[in-house]
Parts: structure tokens; sequence; C-alpha cells
């Protein structure tokens, strides 16, 4: 009875020696198989892969998929280990099984630790680094790769007083100010203050740069009001749009709750910090498996064509395109515009407003379109705007802009219509490439050199000093 009993033991072992890795090796394979219709953005092998993804796949069906199956197979039987002592010890299946699943589950955490690390960090914040408890987010001060100073702005250091042969510009902003993706001294802030400083070689002019990523009007009047004024600039400069625009939405990804009209439904760049980290699917830096039916995918191509701190693309769920006819954040952003200018004048300062220029066009080539980052990153319940919804929406915030500098008698330029809505001038949605900051810091230096700003300002001055003695 009981050799009958081993050779039925036996039988079962034989048995789950044959059927757990086919078993296994056939899930793998299925598993495998979700890899291939994925499309990459630089195809060149069948016209559908990149050579790294191609090079990952044949390894996943030639080297890793056959390792799996010895492996399985290797899992399923039970091996006698006699260690030096002369003991000898017995690893069953399940102790196998057991290592694998550990094994796995650690390299699946390690594997979302360099993801949060490395590229989820870098599409949003997720730690208090730069937290600010009414800014949201803020610049690193002293980061000398960008060349921020010790107050946060990137440009040369400076002092808050200002001496008399000083001209000094502040320009407000979000990301499309900031620049944070090109070199300080192919931003458009510092074209300005060269083309400025070589205009008027016996005045100091400094030019410095208040953008922020994220930042809106509403962030631009906060630092206006409790900070920037103490630096007394003599000149402050700002455009914004599409930062105020897509507050009209609340975004899976980075709002919560309905609209309000001072922002608080969009958590933007604190969403992952005041979630839990929860706002950001994995599938947004490993979203490869099924890709072509289950997300859009983002190309980040960057200023150079390189991508952005070695990302060059990531997924978000698909969504249906619908038309946006109601744009919320509209009347919020024209008060926080014009509460801007109001504030600006009521401290002494000038006023230079400007529109935002964009690709957004309705006859955009079709291989241009992923490239559009914010109506495919800010999709809602399923749906996100349609392209012609943001041509039509950064028309209105631009003409908004354009009407207030009209009624307030400011100066304004219009870079909207000044920069071609080609990827020489901009490599995504908004922001610029070498050539469209040069544009923008020409064209803001060339209004302000024609309407004799600094003349008057520095005039004014020396009548002011001359009466005060």
């Amino acid at each position: 009875m009981n050799a009958d009993r081993e050779n039925s033991s036996q039988a079962k072992a034989s048995r789950l020696a044959v059927w757990l890795p086919r078993l296994a090796s056939s899930v793998a394979f299925a598993l495998a198989l979700g890899y291939l219709p994925h499309t990459s953005h630089d195809p060149v092998v069948f016209g559908k892969y990149d050579a790294p993804y191609a090079t990952f796949l044949v390894l996943l069906f030639l080297v890793i998929l056959p390792a799996f199956y010895y492996l399985a197979r290797s899992c399923a039987v039970a091996h006698v280990v006699k260690s030096r002592s002369g003991r000898t010890f017995v690893v069953r299946p399940r102790h196998k099984l057991t290592m694998v699943v550990v094994a796995v589950l650690a390299v699946y955490l390690a594997a979302g630790a360099l993801a949060d690390r490395f590229v989820r960090r870098r599409i949003m914040t997720s730690n208090s680094d730069g937290y600010h408890p009414y800014l949201q987010n803020t610049p690193q001060p002293n980061d000398a790769t960008l060349h921020v100073n010790r107050w946060g702005f990137r440009g040369d250091d400076l002092d808050p007083a200002k001496g008399d042969d000083v001209f000094r510009i502040f320009v407000f902003g979000g990301s499309t100010v900031y620049c944070g993706t090109v070199p300080y001294e192919q931003t458009h802030c510092r074209v300005l203050e060269r083309q400025l400083r070589k205009a008027y070689p016996r005045y100091k002019v400094e030019v410095q740069n208040l953008g922020a990523d994220w930042h809106t009007t509403e962030h631009d009047t906060i630092k206006l009001l409790f900070f920037a004024q103490d630096f007394s600039p003599d000149l402050a400069i700002t455009f914004h749009a599409i930062n105020d625009l897509v507050r009209s939405f609340t975004p899976d990804a980075f709002g919560e709750g309905a609209y309000w009209s001072d922002y608080r439904h969009y958590l933007g760049a604190i969403a992952n910090l005041a979630t839990g980290g929860r706002k950001v699917p994995s599938s947004m830096t490993a979203g490869q498996w099924c890709s072509d039916l289950r997300f859009d995918q983002i190309r980040v191509d960057g200023p150079e064509g390189k991508g952005i701190n070695g990302v060059r693309t990531f997924f978000v769920p698909k969504a249906r395109p619908v038309s946006i006819t109601e744009w919320k954040s509209l009347p919020a952003f024209e008060r926080n515009l014009r509460d801007f200018v109001a504030i600006a004048r009521s401290k002494g300062m000038r006023v230079l407003l400007a529109t935002q220029p964009s690709l957004y066009r309705d006859d955009l080539p079709p291989r241009l379109r992923p490239l559009l980052v914010f109506p495919l990153s800010h999709y809602f319940g399923g749906k996100r705007p349609s392209l012609h919804s943001m041509v039509d929406g950064m028309r209105r915030f631009n003409d908004s802009t354009r009407r207030l500098a009209m009624r307030a008698g400011v100066d304004l330029v219009d870079l909207e219509r000044r920069m071609p809505k080609t990827t020489a001038y901009l490599y995504d949605d908004v922001h610029y490439t070498q050539a469209g900051n040069y544009l923008i810091g020409t064209a803001l230096a060339d209004s302000i050199i024609e309407s004799k700003t600094i003349d008057r300002v520095m005039e004014r001055r020396r009548d002011g000093t001359k009466s005060a003695h």
C-alpha cells in the first residue's frame, strides 16, 4: 500500500512538472502578445517600432519567455540539496514558488521606485521640496543649474535696494516664462536683458524671471503683492493664457471637485502631494502593454528634439474629444489680469502685457498632434477638449488680453500673432525652442525700446533726484 501511495505521489509530481510549465508559459506568452499592439513615435522597424522597443520584443520572445519556461519547469519539481556538512534538504515546488513571488515583488517595487524618481516626478511634482503654502510650487533658490538666485528668481543675483542707474524688469508667468527646459542663456528673459543692455549701455538693466511651472494670473498677483514689490521693479511684464484656460476643467489627474473661480479645484503641481500619489497612474510611465488600444501617447520632443530629462513619451487614458463652448475660468482670468495691472500701477510700475503663442491650429498635421500635452493630459470623465476647442479657447483668452491692454492704456506685444505655429518655434503646445525664445525676447526688447519706457523712467528719476537736492 505504501508503494502505491508513493507511485501515486510521483505520478502527480510528474504531471505537475509537465503541465505547470506549459500553463505558466501559455499565460506569459499571452501577456507578452500585449506588447505587440504598441506604436513607437519614431518607428523604424516594420513602420511600427523604434529600435530599442524592437530589441525589447526580440529579447522578450526569444530569451525571456524561453527562460521563463525553464524556470517554471524547475519550480514544478522537488530538488534535493546537500550541504557541506552532509545534511540533505528537499526544496519543494512551494518553496521555489514562494521565492519566485518574493523576487517578482521586489523587482516590481524597485521598478516603481525608479519610475517615481526618474520619470513620474519629472511629469508632476510629488514631493515637498518646492512646496509653497500659497503658490503651490516655486523654483528652488540657489539652483545653479537653472541659474536661480537666492530669491527664487531665474536671473543674476540682486539686492532689494535699487541703485539710481538700475532699470529693473520683472517678468511674470508660468512655464512659458520660466523656460526651465532650456539653458538660461537661451531664455527669452536673458535675450531681453542682453538686447536692452546693448541698447542702453549707460544704465544697468536687470531682467528677473519670476515665472514658475503651472502658475497662473492668480499666482502672479500673489507674487506681485507679497514679494515682488519689495524689489521696486520699474516694469512688470506678464503673459498668460494656457494655464488659466485649463483651470476651466477639473482634470482627473490634476484636480478634485467642482470649478471654483479661485482655482482651488485645480491641484496642479501638488496633485500627487495632496492626494498621496494616487493622481498619477503608472500607465503614464509604463503603458506600452496594449498601448494602441488603451492609451493616447504624448510625445515629448523637448527644445532640441531629444526629450526632457530623459523622458521621451508618456501615456494617458484614451478619452473622447468633445467641444468646449464655455470657458469657466475666462472671467477669473480677466479679473486677475485686470487686478495685476491696477496693483502694479499703484506701486509705481509700468506694465507690458503680451499674448501667448501656441501650436494650436485647426489644420495641425496628424503627425504633430501627439505633441499637444494639455488637451491629452487634461482628460476628465472619459472626455478631453478637442483641438478646435483649444484653438478657440486660446483665441478667447488672448483676445481678453488685447482688450485689457487697450482699455487700460498699457503696451501690448502680440506674440501670438508674431510667432509662426510651427515646431521651429514651439516644441509642444506652448513651450519654445531656442528660436522661439529669441523671437519673444527680441519682440519684447523692440517694444520697450520703441516706447522709450526706459528713457522716460530714468529721466523722471534724474529729475526727482535733482529736485530732492
